[in-house]
């Protein structure tokens, strides 16, 4: 009994953590009315956004502030799953995977621009997401990859070496000068049913995985 309650104790007050961290309607409309991006940042200064202000000020780059806010709200569920039952742990790794895919969304996009498109990336790599998730992906070689073949094999292990496989089977990148057509709702569900005994139905649907009813 004591342990479940210490492990309730700590699930309320990360809930109620993050019920503080909502802003009212009138701190969002002042930030949406800043004349600046400085000054709508260091709005967040004395919040619990603090950390973004701070970011901002070390580095001047609104990207590195979604970075950090990405980094962190990653975490949150990580910290959370190891309280939970093997269930709720499902459902928060269904949660996970949709930050995981978009993850690699970027890094494939950046891949696309590089290989196919010939145009450097050097400025966009340092804003790539490296902690893992839930799967080993190493985004740094996913990038450099020399073709599509070689990004397969980065991919080896992952529920999502099966949907790049189908698109270089299809002609992509080669026959399709566009960005593929990756993750893409019916992909993101096959990607999430590699976990046993995930309720396909409800949990996938709610973390905006799939499309439509």
């Amino acid at each position: 009994m004591g342990g479940l309650l210490k492990k309730y104790a700590f699930l309320n007050a990360k809930l109620r953590t993050r019920i503080s961290q909502i802003f009212p309607r009138e701190m969002i409309d002042r930030i949406l009315h800043s004349g600046s991006m400085s000054e709508a940042v260091h709005l967040l200064a004395g919040t619990p956004y603090s950390f973004a202000a701070e970011v901002y000020d070390r580095t001047g780059d609104i990207k590195m502030v979604e970075l950090e806010l990405f980094n962190r709200e990653v975490g949150l569920y990580r910290e959370l799953a190891p309280y939970l039952d093997a269930e709720l742990q499902r459902f928060v790794t269904t949660l996970l995977l949709s930050y995981e895919i978009e993850v690699l969304k970027r890094a494939i996009r950046m891949w696309f621009h590089r290989v196919v498109r010939g145009r450097p990336i050097d400025d966009m790599t340092g804003y790539l997401y490296r902690n893992r998730i839930v799967h080993h992906l190493d985004v740094d070689a996913l990038v450099n990859a020399a073709d599509a073949e070689r990004l397969l094999d980065v991919l080896n292990g992952t529920p999502y070496a099966d949907v790049i496989r189908r698109s270089v089977a299809g002609g992509w990148p080669e026959k399709d000068f566009k960005a593929p057509p990756l993750l893409y709702p019916d992909d993101q569900q096959n990607a999430v049913a590699v976990f046993e005994g995930v309720d396909m139905k409800s949990n996938v649907g709610f973390c905006g995985l799939r499309g439509g009813p």
